[in-house]
């Protein structure tokens, strides 16, 4: 019974073959299709590679500089002290990116007209 089934299977799939070669053969339709499944499948597998690739790049360059940190925060702490822990990072300083508080004004100079 195997080896019938083997057989049957056999001239089943030479028959399919045949069939779809004599039919890329013979018509324009069938080419164009079998083409442009070609170039669907060539751009998929084109564009999925690029992604997998960049995004094991990118995983790899972040993970290098990732690091995780335990922070210890006391509860017991009265109210208005604030305790910060010894390993957390200070607050990044932005006031050299700000104006200055007072503008200084400059001196009148003797070129410079006064009203009264």
């Amino acid at each position: 019974m195997k080896r019938f089934l083997t057989i049957i299977a056999l001239g089943i799939g030479l028959a399919v073959g045949g069939g779809l070669v004599y039919a890329f053969y013979t018509s324009e339709a069938v080419r164009l299709v079998v083409v442009g499944l070609a170039a669907f499948l060539l751009a998929a597998a084109t564009i999925g590679g690029t992604t997998l690739a960049v995004n094991r790049q990118w995983a790899a360059t972040v993970g290098a500089g990732r690091t995780t940190h335990h922070h210890r925060y006391q509860m017991q702490s009265p109210p208005g002290n604030l305790v910060i822990p010894q390993n957390q990072a200070p607050p990044h300083d932005w006031g050299h990116l700000l104006p200055p508080h007072s503008w200084e004004t400059p001196a009148p100079d003797e070129a410079d007209e006064v009203v009264v």
